[in-house]
């Protein structure tokens, strides 16, 4: 079994009514914050130990990472799609996503195609990456079908730990947290582009 990282490991360990004492008193310039106070440190941990679950469950036993399964995914539901939105979709860079596609190919589950680009198209190049999209392949479709659904079971019962409120509160404080952090960093997108990191975190889905 693979070794719980730092990260998991503080999480396990987290004194999580001290870290609420904290937060509620965190001093004006927040200087009573300690590293494992940070709401992106609890965030990312708890994504941490979902997704070591989720790798030793579901994927490992089929043979998959999860950088492929994000990727299988999320082809799998928007089959043709373009390779810059997948990049968006799942929150992984375009070298991250090059560095999956390649094993999925490798593995027969994904194809890529490079379509036409009509001539003076506006934001693209003859070599853009905009112009290959990704498609699953009937090998793809058979595995997402056979993994999918043990997965929906293990995230149905993460939902299900909460009260309808609880679900309602979280939901609320994420989209207030996703909106505010895009917007100090320039980013436009709407919040349809959830699905990423902070998909994870409710799942509790990305890398």
């Amino acid at each position: 079994m693979r070794q719980a990282t730092n990260r998991e490991t503080a999480v396990l360990l987290k004194d999580w009514e001290e870290t609420g004492r904290i937060w509620d008193s965190p001093g004006p310039h927040g200087e009573r914050l300690r590293f494992f106070d940070f709401p992106a440190h609890c965030l990312m941990g708890l994504a941490a130990l979902a997704r070591q679950g989720m790798v030793r469950n579901h994927l490992e036993p089929w043979g998959l990472t999860m950088p492929e399964w994000r990727l299988l995914s999320t082809v799998a539901d928007c089959s043709p799609i373009r390779f810059t939105e997948v990049a968006r979709l799942t929150a992984m860079d375009k070298a991250q996503v090059s560095r999956a596609l390649r094993s999925a190919q490798g593995k027969g589950l994904l194809q890529s195609l490079v379509l036409p680009v009509a001539p003076g198209a506006e934001g693209e190049r003859a070599t853009s990456a905009g112009r290959v999209h990704l498609s699953i392949t009937p090998s793809g479709r058979e595995l997402f079908d056979k993994v999918m659904p043990s997965i929906q079971r293990e995230q149905l019962r993460l939902v299900q730990l909460m009260s309808a409120e609880e679900r309602r509160i979280i939901i609320r404080l994420a989209r207030r947290l996703f909106a505010q952090l895009t917007e100090e960093r320039g980013d436009r997108a709407s919040s349809r582009g959830f699905r990423g990191e902070a998909g994870e975190l409710a799942a509790a889905a990305n890398s």
